[in-house]
């Protein structure tokens, strides 16, 4: 009976083992069968993932190579919600680090798991100091990814010209905006297989390369930027203004060396309202002033009606156009030309449009391209105004010489000049380094013309002149000076103002022109030879040295 039962109890144990393989066996054929696509599919889902490689955005340089706008890297903090199953104080921990509400994030963490979801970020832009903090903690689904975000070495001083980016890396102001497209980078795609803990444990190749965006050389020197930001900004804290803007061209090739304003920001920095992020050099226009006067003289040798010795009376100190009276600060009495610039002299400018065809000045105007952008390459450029109308009245076109009723904006005014300073020849100001072989220039006026208002220019920059605070020592200087009164609400105001000069540099063979506009100042004479004159004088003898310009007085 013993034995029986010993038999019995033996051949149920390998009948129970039989049947407990061939059911192990059994479902292993049937994963291998029915269930391979799922499988694999789950097996992928846990281990193989496509992941974004980040691209750098093109960087932006001046025109010796220094970085003005660069992309430096970050790390974003992204989990795997399968499997962030952690306890409450890992995730109390864990936002403590990251600055999140732990409670709050962890519903979300939950949410996602609940989705299916297996990718969730839960921080951006992580210093990676502190990324690799992070990824010490050997947390289950816990991983970091690399992004850029954008730099702006030069800070507020290139502020206006580089502009900024939003947090998604889009241009938003400035050339970041204007060539955006350029710039623009395209991010890669790439497979990988990570463990359980999220760390890359083979790479499985690229599915799209990463494109870099383009790189931008600019014209500006950030030497002469740097320079020009810190005299800009002192005279405009001085003189406690409403703003203030600053150009610098390069006379052989149209190249905006340096470009600066005031009120200005720092692009690092977050957003701090509208009124200082303005680029005023091209988006504000003011009405010119007395800077117009060496056109008017232009159009009179042009028009063969004056030379620079004619002379004509100013006496005394007043002059009635119709029902206006044109007004000098003084009885200058009998003056030539070349004194009624000097001088800036309204009634001698007055006479001298007056004794020409009724367009003489405008035609002058209208070819030095006021009344339309001068396609610098910068963004949100003002065209300003300039409009015949009107000109049939004589007192129109007696204001419009001495610089009322047309605006323009300063780098139109920069631009005019510009021609001046090239004896003539039409030159686009620009951003970007140029090759200087490829400048090709139109010519507008006569260089005899040109030369001689070039002289005239000269006797501003004298004692006898209005410009005396814009000599740079060891050169001459050929520029000119203009006042304005702003309008009001019952028309010109005599509390504001805004003040100009505008200066060329050797002027016998200008190197450079460099424009100073600031609007409101609060001084006791507000005027271009007390308040922008200076401005340019400091600005420019830095300038002269860092360019190597060998003196030319007495040329």
């Amino acid at each position: 009976m013993g034995v029986y039962i010993m038999i019995m109890r033996f051949r149920i144990m390998v009948v129970s083992f039989i049947l407990v393989v061939s059911a192990f066996v059994g479902y292993q054929v049937f994963l291998s069968f029915w269930q391979k696509d799922f499988l694999q599919n789950e097996g992928a889902n846990r281990s193989n993932r496509l992941e974004t490689v980040a691209a750098m955005r093109g960087i932006i340089f001046d025109r010796n190579g220094e970085p003005l706008a660069i992309s430096t890297p970050v790390f974003n903090v992204v989990v795997d919600p399968s499997l962030a199953t952690w306890d409450g104080q890992v995730m109390r921990d864990l936002s403590r680090e990251l600055g999140l509400n732990a409670s709050d994030t962890l519903e979300a963490i939950r949410a996602k798991r609940e989705e299916g979801s297996r990718y969730m970020r839960l921080a951006k832009r992580l210093t990676p100091e502190q990324a690799t903090h992070v990824e010490a903690q050997g947390l289950r689904g816990l991983y970091t990814e690399r992004a850029y975000r954008r730099f702006y070495p030069a800070g507020e001083i290139t502020a206006h010209l580089v502009g900024t980016t939003d947090s998604a890396n889009r241009g938003m102001e400035g050339l970041e905006y204007a060539y955006d497209r350029a710039l623009t980078q395209q991010d890669g795609k790439r497979r990988v297989l990570r463990n359980e803990k999220g760390e890359v444990v083979k790479n499985l190749g690229y599915t799209q390369m990463p494109r870099f965006g383009e790189d931008l050389i600019l014209s500006i020197d950030l030497h002469l930027q740097h320079h020009a930001h810190r005299v800009l900004k002192s005279a405009f804290e001085a003189t406690r203004a409403k703003s203030a803007a600053l150009i610098m061209l390069d006379a052989r090739s149209g190249e905006i060396m340096a470009l600066v304003n005031q009120p200005s920001f720092n692009p690092n920095a977050p957003f701090s309202g509208h009124f200082a992020r303005k680029n005023r050099a091209v988006t504000d226009s003011f009405e010119p002033g007395s800077t117009i006067k060496p056109f008017a003289a232009l159009a009179a040798l042009k028009n063969r009606a004056y030379q620079p010795d004619s002379i004509i009376e100013t006496s005394p100190g007043y002059y009635r156009v119709g029902r206006k009276l044109v007004e000098d600060p003084s009885d200058y009495g009998a003056l030539t030309l070349a004194g009624v610039i000097a001088k800036s002299s309204q009634v001698g400018i007055s006479k001298v449009a007056l004794n020409m065809h009724d367009l003489a000045v405008f035609e002058v105007l209208e070819r030095l391209g006021f009344g339309v952008p001068t396609l610098s390459g910068l963004p949100f450029e003002e065209p300003g105004e300039l409009s015949k109308l009107g000109l049939k009245s004589e007192i129109v076109r007696a204001t419009l010489a001495y610089g009322y009723g047309l605006s323009v904006t300063p780098m139109q005014l920069a631009s005019a000049y510009l021609t001046l300073a090239t004896g003539g020849i039409r030159l686009t100001p620009g951003i970007f380094k140029r090759d200087r072989h490829e400048i090709k220039g139109k010519r507008l006026f006569a260089a005899g013309d040109v030369e001689k208002v070039m002289r005239m220019l000269e006797q501003v920059v004298t004692p006898q002149g209005t410009a005396w605070k814009a000599h740079v020592p060891g050169y001459r200087v050929a520029g000119k000076t203009g006042t304005i009164r702003k309008v009001g609400q019952a028309g010109y105001d005599q509390s504001r103002h805004a003040t100009w000069f505008v200066g060329m540099v050797p002027a016998a063979r200008p190197r450079f022109v460099l424009l100073v506009q600031v609007d409101e100042p609060k001084t006791a004479m507000p005027s271009g030879g007390s308040v922008s004159a200076p401005i340019f004088a400091e600005v420019a003898s830095l300038a002269v040295r860092h360019l190597g310009i060998a003196p030319d007085r007495g040329v």
